[in-house]
């Protein structure tokens, strides 16, 4: 009996050690735990205050290269307006230039006809026939003048509008980027303000 107890005391001995050294593992374990939470929760938090700083940084420089598009583009549309607006005027002093010349050469053809002492018609003849005996005077006179009038007024009507189509398709591609940041920007949310309490 004595054997049986001392077996038995020495395996509660052994049974309280191996629960005392379970207990420390335990404590350390709990302890390790809540270090791991704690640096976890420190890391997770610098990440995304690094998110935020990051995405605030982009879209304050994504603002700021917007502004530089915008000035860019209004500087670039006042240019494209003055070479129009030069380019206007060089085709009016052209036609102005062309009409003095036309004027010129009508007036030559009016003193020949008047040297050769036709019998004037011109009171017999309607305006357009007129107009069309000055134009037929002018061409044996000039050949190829008024196919030449004709031509330069064709390229300069496809030239216009060819520009114009350019500036227009500019105009709507600079729209999509600019819709395009404007989206990609975060919206800014209200705060409510604090309640006071009574």
């Amino acid at each position: 009996m004595n054997e049986d107890l001392q077996k038995e005391a020495a395996l509660c001995s052994k049974h309280v050690k191996r629960t005392a050294i379970l207990e420390d593992l335990t404590s350390e374990l709990k302890e390790n735990f809540g270090r791991l939470e704690r640096e976890t929760d420190q890391r997770l938090a610098e990440v995304a205050d690094d998110l935020v700083g990051t995405t605030l940084g982009r879209v304050t420089e994504l603002e700021k290269k917007n502004e530089g598009l915008e000035a860019e583009l209004k500087a670039l549309s006042e240019q494209v307006a003055e070479l129009l607006r030069v380019k206007m005027t060089a085709d009016a002093a052209a036609v102005a230039a062309d009409a003095q010349t036309a004027k010129r050469v009508q007036d030559a053809l009016d003193a020949e006809a008047g040297k050769e002492k036709e019998a004037p018609r011109s009171s017999q003849l309607t305006e357009e026939e007129e107009e069309a005996e000055r134009i037929r005077r002018s061409e044996t006179r000039f050949p190829g003048l008024a196919k030449k009038a004709a031509a330069q007024a064709a390229k300069d009507a496809e030239r216009l509008e060819r520009e114009a189509r350019r500036l227009e398709g500019y105009a709507a591609e600079n729209k999509k980027k600019q819709a395009a940041a404007s989206v990609s920007a975060p919206k800014k949310r209200k705060r409510e303000a604090p309640r006071k309490c009574k």
